[in-house]
């Protein structure tokens, strides 16, 4: 499973979102990609007003805040 989060710099809902997945990574394995919106003009207009932007397999799953449980959950029933 692919989890991808797009976020800023200066944004501490993004650095709280990849805080809370690298501490899941221990729980259940997953690869985890960070790519930064500004770095990118198209993602800076479609993502600059909801991120953390994370997708889980390509699938936009979370803007703002990840629940936590529920991501366990779906990691679990991908597996």
């Amino acid at each position: 499973m692919k989890v991808t989060v797009y976020s800023k710099r200066d944004c501490h809902l993004c650095e709280e979102a990849l805080q809370a997945l690298r501490r899941l990574q221990g729980q259940h394995p997953f690869e985890l990609e960070a790519l930064d919106i500004t770095e990118d003009q198209i993602r800076l207009k479609r993502y600059e007003q909801f991120v953390p932007a994370i997708f889980i397999d390509g699938a936009h799953t979370y803007s703002y805040h990840l629940d936590e449980a529920d991501f366990l959950q779906r990691l679990r029933a991908q597996s």
